[in-house]
Formats: C-alpha cells, structure tokens, sequence
C-alpha cells in the first residue's frame, strides 16, 4: 500500500492511500468541518461512491468492489471535494465542488 497525494491524471494503485488537500477561497472564514472529500469508483460514464471524509485535509483508501476489473473495465479513481458555506445575512448558503481524477496503474 502507498500513501499519494491527489493530483489529477496521477496514476495510483487500488489500495492506495490519497491523501488531499482542498483549498476553499470564500469571502466569509472558511470551516474546514464543512468541506467533504468522497472516493468515487469511476466506471465508464458513471460511477460508484465509496467513501467520504471531511476537512481540508486528510486521506482515503481506494477500494475496488467486487465484479470490478481493472484490466478490462473502464476504471478511474475521483476524488470529488464540496464546500457549503454557512450563508448569513439573508443570503442563502453556496455550493461549490470540484474534482481530481487518477488513473489506475496495472504495475
């Protein structure tokens, strides 16, 4: 198992380790408490959640359910990371996301 960091079109191992970082710009003080990370098994045109953590930092393990195959299917790992800010002022609260994809190694 290896531990790597989130960047997109890095190759990584199912298994791995991945740890992220999200930076959120907001014009209010951000909380980290409010940022979620989930693990997505990429497949095709769609894809499987699996885990989530929350803060602006951390790691998940990359899984492979079964009925799975990393040599034949169309795999990728995503990381998709979410902010909601607390609103305030009358103002309701925003939503932004964003998302890195791996792609899986065969070594």
């Amino acid at each position: 198992m290896k531990r790597r960091l989130a960047v997109e079109g890095q190759a990584f191992a199912f298994g791995d380790v991945v740890e992220f970082e999200v930076r959120v710009t907001d014009d209010l003080p951000v909380d980290c408490a409010r940022v979620s990370v989930t693990y997505v098994l990429g497949h095709d045109d769609h894809g499987h959640p699996q885990t989530t953590a929350n803060g602006c930092t951390g790691s998940i393990q990359t899984t492979l359910p079964s009925g799975h195959d990393p040599e034949h299917d169309n795999l990728t790992g995503v990381f998709v990371a979410s902010y909601t800010d607390a609103g305030g002022d009358g103002l309701p609260t925003l939503t932004g996301r964003d998302q890195v994809v791996l792609v899986p190694t065969t070594e």
